[in-house]
């Protein structure tokens, strides 16, 4: 009876969550960011680590470098296959509501196989593979589903926010709880909570969510359309930037901090730290963005974050590593709120799914060739930290999804 009460109270505050529909939206979203927030930010170190792996430079450090940047570059290449090849199988064949179930049939596989991987290597190979068909079956559905069943407002701040929010509020407690399993227990129990967790997010959009039938796409086509406009082109170069910035934090971040902090323990509750820090600014971000009221301060909170990645280069202390991902994680809000308001803007003026299928189109293209380009700086460079000048660059790319009028 309370529980109830106090669930519709929860819902009375959150208005983008009243329909049924937007409400399992979200709920399997967070529970799927919870479930891998569990191994999220220790994979790269979990591949780094890894035994046994094929000796292709004679710098222990470089090759394994090199295997986390072959991961992250097939898994980004499978999903870009699958952008190219198989759209009409999520549209036409399967619908949203399959498609996001065998994503999550192949994020449970990519579990049981990183398992495999710790007595054999070469199971990693077929993680990469499931890795990209997952991102393939969920992320397309999931923003056109997102576009079509969330709106409220004159533009998308405030359900990006509540998106975002919803993901750290899920994540907030998982690397904590991970690390002190992989410090204790090894990653495997890791793997498989978050296997249970991977199983039981779907249900709430199979439940819940309705589908509908969806017209036939060209990836082909609809590339050649977007760069055939001033516009469209611009929005481009904005989601490569973006994409690739994002991946290069994910490897590069998480590695530094297991270098500086050289505890499981330690990195995962920084990560918790910092979220929970950060967290409940997002709800107001999201509230000043859809009235319009912060001006530039998007545009602003990509030079911050550019700037914090050269501070990233020197960094060798753990205060300074703890400062850095506080502050990111706070400017990060406003970068990544207004980045994703004005994606999903930008996907309502240009056409909704046309526009989420460019757009992870160009993210995985970038995706495939940022981790080539950072094992490149790597291996050139006597400080290795000097890979995030990339993602300083690749960052500022981000600006041109704020140049509506150009």
């Amino acid at each position: 009876m309370y529980f109830r009460e106090d669930i519709q109270k929860l819902i009375s505050y959150m208005p983008h969550i009243r329909n049924r529909e937007a409400f399992a939206l979200y709920a399997m979203h967070f529970i799927r960011a919870f479930a891998l927030s569990l191994p999220g930010i220790f994979i790269p170190i979990f591949i780094f680590k890894l035994a046994d792996k094929p000796s292709v430079f004679l710098n222990p450090f470089i090759n394994n470098f090199f295997w986390v940047c072959a991961y992250y570059t097939v898994a980004a290449f499978v999903t870009f296959v699958c952008n190219m090849t198989l759209l009409n199988l999520v549209f036409t064949k399967l619908g949203f509501k399959k498609s996001i179930l065998v994503s999550m049939i192949a994020l449970a596989g990519v579990m049981g196989f990183l398992m495999m991987a710790e007595q054999h290597f070469y199971a990693l190979a077929v993680v990469a593979v499931l890795s990209g068909v997952a991102v393939h079956f969920y992320w397309i559905p999931f923003h056109v589903f997102f576009m079509r069943k969330t709106q409220d407002g004159e533009n998308f701040g405030e359900e990006s926010a509540l998106q975002l929010f919803v993901v750290l509020l899920a994540g907030a407690l998982g690397p904590l709880i991970a690390g002190i399993i992989i410090e204790v227990f090894g990653f495997g129990p890791v793997f498989w909570l978050t296997m249970i967790f991977i199983c039981i997010a779907s249900i709430p959009v199979l439940l819940f969510v309705q589908d509908q039938r969806h017209r036939n796409h060209n990836a082909s086509a609809i590339c050649k359309t977007f760069f055939s406009k001033k516009r469209s082109r611009r929005v481009a170069y904005a989601f490569i930037g973006g994409a690739a910035e994002g991946q290069l934090y994910d490897i590069c971040w998480s590695i530094l901090l297991y270098f500086i902090l050289a505890d499981f323990i330690r990195m995962g509750s920084l990560v918790t730290l910092s979220i929970l820090v950060s967290s409940l600014f997002v709800l107001w971000l999201g509230k000043m963005m859809e009235q319009k009221r912060l001006g530039n301060i998007g545009r602003l909170s990509v030079f911050v974050n550019a700037g914090l990645y050269a501070v990233r280069v020197f960094t060798k202390l753990p205060a300074l590593a703890y400062g850095i991902d506080i502050v990111d994680r706070l400017n990060g809000k406003i970068y990544n709120v207004a980045y994703m308001t004005n994606s999903y803007d930008a996907a309502k003026e240009m056409g909704d799914s046309d526009t989420i299928i460019f757009r992870e189109i160009m993210s995985h293209a970038a995706q495939v060739f940022a981790p080539i380009a950072a094992f490149v700086v790597i291996y050139m460079c006597a400080n290795w930290q000097w890979v995030f000048a990339l993602p300083a660059v690749f960052s500022l790319a981000t600006l041109y999804i704020f140049k509506k009028n150009a």
